[in-house]
């Protein structure tokens, strides 16, 4: 029987420590200075609500819920609360899987926004569309993979 997925390799129960190469460590040093150089931004969790209305609601996952989200806003280019709120909520629907909302997927069209380092709202909406659009070609290409008709 064919597999649809490639098996991963053997995962030994203590990982070998391999001391990196001085062109890797000189890799590892540029991407500690580039995320030093980005604003810092925590991820996005979904939490019940105080009302229990069957809704997840969008937090920071920050100790300062309300610091997390404006350190969000100034990663994004948001400058209201109201474009932010809208912005979440789209995200949040755009990335649901089965109806339900999925962190990962917001996570990922938020770092997605946050890489591009928008200026404004208008960016951060160029770049959101592009992650959807990803996703889209992503989900699209496995399915595709998956077909046995010719």
């Amino acid at each position: 029987m064919e597999k649809d997925m490639i098996d991963a390799p053997p995962q030994s129960s203590t990982p070998k420590r391999v001391e990196p190469t001085q062109k890797e460590r000189e890799s590892l040093d540029a991407l500690q200075a580039e995320r030093k150089r980005r604003k810092p931004a925590p991820s996005l969790k979904l939490k019940d609500g105080p009302e229990d209305d069957g809704r997840p609601h969008i937090v920071a996952a920050h100790d300062d819920v309300n610091l997390g989200h404006n350190l969000i806003m100034a990663a994004i280019g948001a400058l209201d609360d109201d474009f932010y709120s809208g912005f979440l909520s789209q995200i949040t629907n755009a990335t649901a899987f089965n109806n339900k909302a999925d962190a990962i997927g917001m996570n990922f069209v938020l770092s997605v926004v946050k890489g591009i380092e928008p200026r404004d709202q208008m960016e951060a909406m160029l770049a959101a569309h592009m992650a959807a659009v990803h996703m889209a070609a992503m989900t699209y290409s496995r399915k595709l993979g998956c077909t046995t008709s010719p």
